[in-house]
């Protein structure tokens, strides 16, 4: 099997709060109070209308346990993943967007993950016709672990489908947790064989996407948008300290909240 590409494999000490915002408002539409959620963790509705504000994985994971032990629903990490397109994932995935080629939007999404939402290395690998990206959990994440999973793998599918303007089709999917009560309702949303109890998080497609041209390819577009990437991960990288990092080396071994 070869290996194409990997996101980095340590977690950024700070992060976009775009991702929370996404959570928060679908949380609403379960008839959660955002305000109420927030109380007690630091931040205020109003922090987050500013779309390059950072806030550290502590926060995010304290907010989103708040908001699972509150909505009564065991499908909301499916829900939130529906609601995530490029323009919400950010400037990253915009870049992602103009590229020439899916092979290339990867490129630009593995090379900039950091901007992204996300507590997993992500992996994609080829072997033969089939391609294999895999999520590797860069922490314990807890009561959260089932939900992150499921909003990765349903916003990635979302994403790949929206940006080539049909369903991507799968040829099957391995989660890393248990068979949940509604397991059928994954056979419904990506139509292809699920399987539970994986070693590691996997999703199977056909590796002749990777070469298909992208609908929207604007190498201008594309380079305006990867400056902007640029930019924020050096704003990103100021804000770590050598405590901050020796910080996130540990909080990758452990759970720490």
């Amino acid at each position: 099997m070869r290996e194409y590409l990997t996101s980095s494999s340590k977690l950024p000490m700070f992060r976009s709060a775009n991702g929370l915002v996404i959570k928060l408002k679908c949380a609403a539409r379960r008839g959660v109070d955002p305000e109420e959620i927030l109380q007690g963790t630091g931040l205020h509705a109003s922090d987050l209308d500013d779309p390059e504000i950072f806030i550290t994985p502590a926060q995010e994971l304290l907010i989103l346990r708040k908001v699972l032990d509150r909505v009564d629903d065991p499908q909301f990490g499916l829900f939130v993943g529906r609601n995530y397109d490029a323009v919400v994932l950010g400037k990253w995935a915009i870049a992602a967007m103009y590229s020439t080629t899916v092979m290339e939007a990867f490129q630009i999404g593995m090379r900039y993950m950091d901007l992204s939402h996300t507590y997993f290395q992500i992996e994609l690998k080829v072997h033969g016709h089939k391609a294999y990206l895999t999520l590797k959990e860069l922490m314990d994440l807890g009561r959260c672990r089932k939900f992150l999973h499921e909003s990765h793998i349903k916003a990635l599918h979302q994403l790949c489908s929206g940006i080539l303007g049909e369903p991507v089709p799968l040829h099957d999917i391995g989660f890393a947790f248990a068979k949940p009560d509604y397991a059928r309702v994954y056979q419904e949303i990506f139509n292809c064989p699920v399987r539970f109890n994986a070693e590691q998080t996997v999703v199977i497609f056909n590796s002749d996407y990777l070469s298909l041209p992208m609908p929207q390819a604007n190498p201008l577009t594309k380079k305006i948008y990867e400056n902007e990437c640029k930019r924020l991960l050096q704003s990103l990288n100021a804000l770590e300290t050598t405590r901050d990092m020796v910080y996130r080396n540990l909080m990758c071994d452990h759970e720490v909240f």
